[in-house]
Formats: C-alpha cells, structure tokens, sequence
C-alpha cells in the first residue's frame, strides 16, 4: 500500500510503545481504534491490547501471546509480535505516532468513500438528493474524525469566566438572541447557542406563528435565521410575518368604500416593512418534509455558506421518517438529532412540536408528549407550552390572553408567563411582568 495511505513503521512503533511502556497505553486507548491501523496484523493485536487494558492487565509478550491464543498466527506468529519490540523510538512520541496512523486512516477513509460516492452515483434507483445527503453525512463524519474528544479544564475555564462575566454584567439578563418579548427574555435570558428550545402547543394555538415571529425579531436585529416550516410554503409564511411585523390585519389592504384611507395606512406600514425584511438575513428551505439527516447538512450547509445564527423547524412531527420507524420513534429521534446539531453548530435550534388531544382543555405536561416524551423530556434544554387561557374561546377572540409555561429549563427557573395575542395580526404581546404572571 502506498506511503500516501499507509505507515507501517508508525504502526508498529505504537504496538511497541505499548509493549515496551504500558503507561503509554493511557493516552492512546483514547486516540487509536483497530479500524485506525492498515495492516490487518496490527487490527488484531491492537484488538488484544485493548481488551488486557480493559481488564487492567499488563500488556507484554505473554500476555499478548496468551490472549491471542489461536489468533496469533493470523497475527504474524511469535515471531513477528516479538519484533514489534525492536527499534521503538522514544516513548514519549507514542501519541505523535498514533496521530500518524490516524491521518493514514483518515486518507484511505476518503479514497473509500470518493469510490464509493462515485459508484453510487452511477445507480439509477438512488434519488439525487439522497446521494447528496450521503455525501455530506459522511463528509461531515471525515472532518469530525480529525478532533480529539477530550479538553482540559485549564480550556474550558476562560471561557466558563467570560460566560459569568457576561451574565453579572448583563443589565437585562440577556446572554442569547432575544425574542422580543421581555418577559420572556427575563426569563430565559434569550436563545442561547447549544440549545434546543422546544414549543409545544396543539394545533392552531400559536407555535407556528410564535416561532415566525421570533425569527423575525432575530433577522431584523442582525442576526442569521434559517426557517425551515413544513406546514406553509415561504410566501405564506411571510405574509404572515409581514402582518405580524407591521401590525395590520390584511383584510385592512382592500380599498373598501368609506375605508379609502385604512387602506392606504395599511399598504404604507406593509410596504416599509417589506423594505426592511428585503436587507435581513432570513432565509426559508422549502422542503416539505426534510428528514433530520437533510436538516443536518442543510444546516451545516448553510453555517459554512451564508453563516446561521439560528435555526427554527416548525414542526417536529413533520420531519420525514426513515422506512420502518415509527412516528414516535422518528420525532424521538429528530430531538436528540436537533440537539445535537444545536450544540455541532452552537447555535440555538428553535423547535416546534404538537401536543396529543390532552392538552385541549387541560394545562399541558410533558406526559402529553406521548411516546417520545423521553427523548424531548431529556434533549431540550427548555420545554414551552402554550396553552390559551380560555381554551373553548380561543378560535373566536381577536384578542386572547395565552399561557407561556416554561415547564424545563435546564440552567434556569420555570414558571408561568402571560402573553396576549392579536389574532388578526398573528402577533404576541406583553401583558403581564414574569413575576406577576408566576404568582396568578
């Protein structure tokens, strides 16, 4: 095999290090994998070596030899593993040896996957847009596979402090993107990168148009939004952010007789938000119903092309499902794939999610999650209900009042807000302080 793809001498240099100086195998465990070495002798030994340091056994020739058993002539035979013991450079360059045999992996990793990325793409049964969320999956694979996965605390330490500070220093508290509605900022402290915030409600209850308006507010105060909304296509999302930004009902826009002048306000107040939505960077995906694979690189995706801030999914349960889950399952698995993606981006992910007929009537729980409650319970760093404050009444008032519930928050406290909402404009208001809210 060529040196591009290959170092035999690095190989065998670690498999000595190890035999000559057990204490090397500490850090190494953590760095090398068998799939790591080239030469199918050294997958084998290296196999062994792993399971006697998983038993906190010593790692010598007897040993190696003993747990090898019948294996060790596939292994290259007594001889061969006794020689990995010639010529081992200084002990203390074991880890800058195994790095070696990582990148030759990583390389032959690529080669196998341009191969295989090629032969696919000349299959006739394989959708392009599949094809290409393959490659960005296993691209994305390739350039993780580089990091190490473990960090001192003396790294994390500034940046703990500098969080802190930020927070003491803060005024208003906010140490994320706000929302627009101060008591609810209060009490989250904004969108704050890594997290997932997940906004639950039953169906035509305001998540949809809650998550609208605060990619609205992000957009408009500079930051980057990507709004992937499976319900509505873009225009009919930004109608309705248009309205809810520029606070008019749109029957208001119809030149009506005696109305002339409500109308031409209307089209007045339209038309200069329309020019400030045009200089934001909000952007849609117009997909209707992208798995969370396609959410991944779309995402990733667009971080590396245009730069995300924050990314909203409206809604979770109409993420496309791989063949055979279950819906549950799938939106299960969509929470603990959107937190992960919140935390590969740090960015915060905004996610909204139906809740079961429970919660038509009653205050909602995260029992009403159903099945998937588990993974949304324990993947979100904070979980809202919105809940109308007189839910038989909520389809015909105008103007309603609705429950913000803050039922988690993994670094902050829960409790009750109370915001209004204006139905014809499609928009929440403040109504109440966080702690006259708490303490209705």
């Amino acid at each position: 095999m060529s040196e591009l793809f290959a170092s035999e001498e690095a190989e065998r240099t670690v498999l000595g290090a190890v035999l000559a100086d057990n204490a090397a195998m500490h850090d190494l465990a953590a760095l090398l994998q068998p799939r790591h070495f080239s030469d199918e002798r050294h997958v084998l030994v290296w196999e062994h070596m792993l399971t006697l340091y998983e038993r906190s056994q010593p790692i010598d020739l007897v040993t190696l030899r003993n747990e090898l058993a019948d294996g060790l002539d596939r292994a290259g035979g007594v001889r061969y593993v006794g020689g990995l013991l010639e010529g081992v450079p200084r002990i203390t360059n074991a880890q800058e040896w195994a790095r070696i045999v990582i990148e030759k992996a990583r390389r032959r990793y690529a080669r196998a996957f341009a191969s295989r990325f090629m032969a696919e793409a000349e299959n006739p049964e394989i959708e392009t847009e599949e094809l290409i969320e393959r490659f960005q999956e296993q691209l994305t694979r390739l350039q993780a596979s580089r990091k190490d996965g473990v960090v001192s605390i003396a790294e994390v330490v500034p940046q703990s402090l500098a969080w802190l500070e930020k927070f003491a220093t803060s005024t208003d508290a906010m140490l994320g993107i706000p929302s627009g509605l101060s008591d609810v900022d209060r009490m989250l402290c904004g969108w704050q990168k890594g997290g997932l915030y997940v906004i639950a409600a039953r169906p035509s209850r305001g998540k949809s148009a809650f998550c609208a308006q605060a990619s609205v507010h992000a957009a408009m105060l500079g930051y980057k939004v990507l709004y992937i909304g499976m319900e509505m296509r873009p225009p009919a999302t930004t109608v309705r952010m248009l309205c809810a930004e520029s606070g008019i009902d749109r029957w208001d826009l119809r030149r009506r007789s005696g109305r002339e002048a409500v109308a031409d306000d209307a089209w007045s107040k339209l038309n200069r938000t329309a020019g400030r939505f045009i200089k934001t960077a909000l952007h849609f995906d117009q997909r209707e119903q992208p798995t969370i694979a396609q959410i991944r690189a779309i995402a990733k995706q667009h971080q590396a092309g245009r730069g995300l801030d924050l990314l909203v999914v409206d809604y979770m349960q109409r993420c496309g499902k791989p063949k055979g889950a279950e819906d549950w399952q799938n939106v299960g698995d969509v929470a603990v794939g959107l937190k992960s993606l919140a935390q590969a981006l740090d960015i915060p992910v905004l996610a909204a999610c139906q809740l079961g007929t429970q919660a038509e009537e009653k205050r909602p729980t995260q029992e009403m999650l159903a099945q998937a409650k588990q993974k949304i319970s324990a993947e979100a760093d904070v979980i809202v209900f919105l809940h109308p404050e007189q839910p038989n009444e909520w389809r015909k008032q105008v103007l309603s009042n609705t429950w913000f519930i803050v039922d988690k928050q993994r670094d902050g406290e829960t409790g009750d807000i109370m915001l209004g909402f204006q139905r014809n404009h499609v928009r929440f208001h403040q109504v109440t302080s966080v702690t006259e809210a708490m303490s209705a």
